[in-house]
């Protein structure tokens, strides 16, 4: 889905997973983001900051028994123009505007102290306009869009375990215009999802964590023909304790959509609690996983590629976790990863186009380091990855990076919280890309460090508490690109007032 769609008040925290045992239906096994909805208290946001800025959100909380309601709604207005370079001449990046209104509400309730039952409601409007590229600017082009979001979930627990039953309903109205390119396009989306997951402990070695999901998938057009999806996931999960310190966990799934795959994944995962030396634990990981194209890989308009295949990743990592010092923690993770008919989105023109790679391999390593003082309120993290990518298909590009995959990011932030004020800073360092193969020179993007920083202020009331925050991004006014030819804003910044209750 197009994330831009969910509101920022509307998502609370982001957890990324790397390498997830459990299966989610394709293309999700690789690696998992979990979103989580906002939660908690009473209150009103307002929030103004640079290139025409404004927003204002609120949120109620409300309690009646075993019951808790949840309620949010707010607005948002960026202009969006800001200055940029291009071959050393000055020009305003317009058209480049983006308006949003949204209204959630979500209801819990404790069933029998054993089982919950929870309500989830999204609705969000967009317009923006779309800039295009700095070498082939749209003045007129522009997109709406309507984003809903229906989900119920009926979770239970018992001694032996817990499980949950899941029905989810998405739908997505689209409208994209460019005059330049007679492009008036309309998509309707739709996806209903069915989950079914029960995890079991059998005896104090063995459990077993089975998944069931179904999903149907719709797409109404203008521009192309109708298309259905209907697909079915089983999967299962067995950890099994070898012996206290060791855990051994493989999983299975069986994906089918009739008449498009049958598909087998796997994972193979080997973890350990040690105390030797300063190795706290270590995860040995192995699988097997694919991803179908989806829609708007098979039929974009204009972009989408009907003749993509869907692509299969086998990847080998393993994850080290260590203890140097007191209030820190090391982690470092390797990982190799194989994929044939890798499926990537490229510039075709005044558009892009998704193509399978036949072949590419990603090797390298992350290093994170976290630290957390118990004697004074700082907390601080290091990061740095080592990405090499190799496109291996037979053809010029034999060899070479794939495009936009930096070989280096790095990544450093400090938090420090004197109540009542708060500092926080982070910089973020991402090592040349290339963005396009060429000849003599392939084109490449440029490496880019930017900081970014805040400072909050929270003053406590009886009533409830007034939060204040300066922040502001790209602290040195660094002028990069992403991706070519589509420049990022210089320095941004942004006050937020708050009160929650």
């Amino acid at each position: 889905m197009d994330l831009s769609q969910l509101p920022g008040p509307f998502v609370e925290n982001v957890s990324y997973i790397p390498q997830d045992e459990n299966f989610y239906g394709s293309g999700s096994n690789e690696s998992t983001i979990h979103l989580n909805p906002w939660s908690g208290k009473s209150g009103l946001s307002l929030s103004t900051g640079s290139y025409g800025h404004s927003s204002i959100h609120g949120t109620l909380n409300l309690h009646k028994n075993q019951w808790i309601g949840n309620f949010l709604i707010g607005k948002r207005h960026d202009d969006g123009n800001y200055p940029f370079k291009w071959r050393n001449e000055s020009f305003k990046r317009e058209n480049n505007y983006f308006d949003q209104k949204f209204i959630s509400a979500q209801f819990n309730t404790v069933i029998q102290k054993r089982a919950f039952l929870r309500f989830l409601y999204l609705l969000s409007n967009q317009s923006r306009g779309i800039a295009g590229q700095s070498w082939n600017p749209s003045k007129n082009a522009n997109r709406d869009d309507k984003l809903q979001i229906i989900g119920v979930k009926f979770g239970w627990t018992n001694k032996k375990g817990h499980g949950y039953i899941q029905t989810m309903y998405r739908y997505s109205w689209e409208h994209y215009k460019n005059p330049m390119i007679a492009v008036n396009s309309f998509h309707r989306l739709s996806t209903w999802q069915f989950i079914l997951n029960q995890e079991k402990k059998i005896n104090e070695k063995i459990g077993v964590n089975l998944l069931f999901e179904t999903k149907k998938d719709g797409l109404k057009s203008k521009d192309t023909n109708n298309h259905y999806r209907i697909s079915y996931s089983t999967a299962i999960t067995v950890p099994y304790f070898l012996s206290k310190t060791f855990k051994f966990q493989p999983a299975y799934c069986y994906d089918i959509s009739p008449n498009l795959y049958y598909e087998h994944s796997y994972v193979l995962k080997l973890l350990t609690s040690l105390n030797f030396l300063f190795i706290k634990s270590l995860t040995i990981h192995q699988g097997r996983y694919f991803r179908y194209p989806t829609f708007n890989d098979l039929y974009w308009i204009p972009g989408g590629n009907p003749n993509l295949k869907p692509e299969h990743t086998d990847n080998v990592s393993l994850d080290i976790n260590c203890h140097l010092i007191q209030d820190s923690d090391l982690e470092i993770l390797l990982f190799y990863k194989s994929s044939d008919d890798l499926i990537q989105w490229t510039p075709i023109s005044s558009y892009w186009q998704p193509k399978n790679i036949q072949h590419a391999v990603r090797k390298g390593y992350k290093i994170i380091y976290r630290w957390n003082s118990q004697n004074i309120p700082l907390e601080a993290f290091v990061h740095y990855s080592s990405n090499r990518t190799k496109d291996l298909s037979q053809g010029n590009c034999y060899g070479k990076p794939l495009r936009y995959a930096p070989e280096q990011t790095a990544a450093v932030g400090i938090n420090w919280q004197p109540e009542p004020l708060s500092f926080h800073l982070q910089i973020h360092h991402t090592s040349e890309r290339i963005s396009m193969y060429s000849w003599p020179e392939d084109v490449i993007l440029s490496e880019a460090t930017l900081i970014f920083t805040s400072c909050a202020y929270t003053w406590k009331r009886p009533s409830g508490d007034i939060i204040i925050v300066f922040a502001m991004d790209n602290l040195t006014d660094k002028r990069y690109e992403t991706i070519k030819g589509y420049p990022e804003p210089g320095r941004t910044f942004r006050m937020t007032i708050s009160y929650q209750h």
